[in-house]
């Protein structure tokens, strides 16, 4: 595809950018540490290449959610 020879390293970089990128919840990020055999905080450090805008993201969006629903107490989102 790319070139680049795939082996077991580049597989595992690619599974935990491609998860922490995805909003994986605490406990999955420490269960996905565990088994790669590092800590949450240096699989974080050594992993996370989101730009710190893509980081806020989710809270920007909880944050519109909450006040959309403070705003219009009777819609319903689901």
């Amino acid at each position: 595809m790319t070139g680049q020879r795939l082996t077991p390293h580049l597989l595992r970089d690619i599974f935990a950018t491609h998860f922490l990128d995805n909003a994986a919840s605490d406990s999955d990020i420490a269960s996905l540490a565990y088994g790669m055999g590092h800590s949450p905080q240096i699989l974080r450090a050594s992993y996370d290449r989101r730009s710190p805008v893509q980081k806020h993201r989710p809270i920007q969006l909880a944050v519109m959610e909450l006040v959309q629903k403070s705003l219009h107490p009777d819609s319903t989102s689901d």
